[in-house]
């Protein structure tokens, strides 16, 4: 009876333990290729998890970039942007003209985007970037908006991702992130800050000008609005994405296209190295 009763607490325990790794924390404690394969997992049903209301999106998410904007077609890189949550939003909004590069590791929440957002990206109003958030493939100051929701705690390593953004973000740009809250922030051992210590490591450590905070965002998470130090002129929209897109191989900015191929294609001029868009849409960076 007691070998039972301990082989049923066991297994009691390891389910809980799993129930944590798995989902509470999305495997990020098992490392950055099981965060992916759980992503591509669930990308048919994510957008039906998350629930999102396209009313709250416009007033909550899009609304207070739009407020803060000089253009009504600033160029904005969306950091982790998953099913396309943030660029389908910001293109339903009337006020909103611009161009979005939107990046994620997961191809299969890609390929969920590329099918909801077709019409845009055949207009050249999205590219969608299968790439690392620790690794951007854009020169330093260059684009006017970098967003990152829902996401940073998932992330192996979020000063360095935090980094990167603030790199390409242009002098009084804006940063619009997330910072978890609620009582699931204490499952994330190592992983999240209070809200002070996020406000102090953006203004801190990244010489950021915190703009907006909106605790009450979600249930799990506050919005954190922040305006990049300095002053330069809005980057707008640009015509085609390899006018700035950096490779990702030898970080020169020196990409041309590629004839001979069934699908686009871009040459690194300066070490040979290929990116190609998919028949999906979808730009792979090949690394």
């Amino acid at each position: 009876m007691n070998t039972i009763f301990l082989i049923g607490i066991a297994i009691f325990i390891v389910s809980i333990l799993l129930w944590w790794l798995i989902v509470t924390t999305e495997g990020v404690y098992l490392g950055r290729n099981v965060v992916i394969w759980l992503y591509d997992f669930y990308a048919q049903r994510y957008d039906t998890i998350k629930n999102t209301q396209l009313d709250y999106e416009l007033a909550f998410t899009a609304q207070p970039i739009i407020d803060r904007l000089p253009i009504a077609d600033p160029l904005v890189l969306d950091v982790a942007s998953g099913t396309g949550r943030l660029p389908e939003v910001l293109l339903r909004h009337d006020e909103f003209a611009g161009q979005i590069i939107a990046v994620d590791l997961s191809r299969a929440m890609l390929i969920v985007a590329a099918q909801k957002l077709k019409s845009a990206m055949e207009q050249g109003h999205v590219y969608l970037l299968n790439s690392p958030a620790e690794k951007i493939p854009l020169p330093d100051n260059s684009v006017d908006v970098v967003t990152c929701l829902e996401a940073l705690e998932f992330m192996m390593n979020d000063r360095v991702v935090l980094s990167e953004l603030v790199r390409v973000l242009r002098p009084n740009g804006l940063l619009v992130i997330t910072n978890r809250q609620g009582r699931d922030r204490y499952l994330m051992l190592g992983k999240v800050r209070s809200h002070a210590q996020f406000r102090q490591l953006l203004e801190k450590e990244f010489d950021l000008k915190i703009e907006h905070v909106n605790s009450s965002w979600s249930d799990i998470y506050a919005l954190f609005i922040a305006r990049k130090n300095g002053i330069s002129d809005p980057i707008g929209t640009k015509e085609a994405l390899w006018h700035i897109l950096r490779c990702p191989k030898c970080e020169a900015n020196a990409l041309q296209p590629k004839s001979g191929y069934a699908i686009p294609t871009w040459e690194c001029k300066h070490c040979g190295h290929l990116i190609q868009q998919a028949f999906d849409g979808i730009i792979d960076l090949g690394l």
